[in-house]
Parts: structure tokens; C-alpha cells; sequence
């Protein structure tokens, strides 16, 4: 697929030391998400530059960095540089679904906080069978990740 969308340097982009590896499965899923060409061959580009970047502020392993780190090889503000911007935000969310980035250990108040939501789901589904999982269960968990994202900025 790599060898379709730039014939003359896919072989240039598949190189490359911290990134090749994942670029053929970005492209694919880029292209199932719905990307225009336009875009995804201006990600794609942007992929050397990314990969000279992280090597520069020693990552030596995409597996070591958690998508807040990742993230933070954005620039702070998007419009500085539009292409880098969506690279790394679309690259963070195709490597995370892909399981390739580390997953942050749970804090103490997180740990606390999954073991009320299991205590309340437990508690409700022996209440009555009828009322099944809390929803509010879900929106509690989603906002611990919203607020250790909001932590460490």
C-alpha cells in the first residue's frame, strides 16, 4: 500500500528507525477512518521529520512513550505547523489503538475510583437483575482519563 501512494520513496519511509515499522498499518488505517489522499500523503511525509524529532529528544522506543508523552511532540499551538499537528495526533490515536504505546500505572485515587465503580456495578446487579450496569459507571471512568490528561499539562 506504502508502495502505491509514493512509489519512488516508500522504501525511504519504511526506513525509517523509530517509525517504518508502524507506517504501512497508519496508512491503512488512515485510509479505513476515512482520510482524503490529500491528507494522509501529507501525514505520511511529515512521518521523517517525527521520527528525526523523537530521535533528537532520545526516544529510542515508541513502546516506552504513553500517549500524553507522545502527545507532547505536537506544537503547543496547532497552527505553527498544521501537518506536524495532525500527524501526531491522528499517529497517537492509530499506535494506541494498535496497543503500541505504554499504558500509565493507575494512580491511588484512580485505583480507588475503579473499585467504587465495580462495588456500585456489583451492588446494582444483585439489587435487581433487571437494572443492570450503572451508567454512570463509564462517564467515571472517562473522566480519569480526562483528568490525568489535564495533570499533567
Amino acid at each position: 500500500m506504502l508502495a502505491d501512494v509514493y512509489p519512488r520513496y516508500h522504501a525511504r519511509f519504511a526506513s525509517l528507525p523509530l517509525l517504518g515499522r508502524y507506517i504501512e498499518g497508519f496508512l491503512v488505517w488512515l485510509l479505513s477512518h476515512g482520510y482524503p489522499m490529500g491528507q494522509i500523503r501529507r501525514r505520511i511525509h511529515e512521518t521523517t521529520r517525527l521520527d528525526a524529532l523523537l530521535h533528537r529528544r532520545g526516544v529510542r522506543r515508541l513502546e516506552d512513550l504513553t500517549a500524553a508523552e507522545f502527545l507532547r511532540f505536537a506544537p503547543e499551538d496547532s497552527q505553527d505547523d498544521v501537518y506536524m499537528a495532525a500527524l501526531v495526533h491522528s499517529l497517537v490515536r492509530h499506535l494506541d489503538a494498535e496497543g503500541v504505546l505504554a499504558h500509565h500505572a493507575a494512580t491511588p485515587l484512580e485505583q480507588i475510583v475503579v473499585a467504587y465503580v465495580a462495588q456500585v456495578n456489583t451492588t446494582a446487579s444483585k439489587a435487581s437483575p433487571h437494572l443492570g450496569r450503572s451508567q454512570s459507571a463509564p462517564k467515571v471512568t472517562s473522566l480519569m482519563g480526562k483528568s490525568r490528561e489535564c495533570d499533567q499539562r
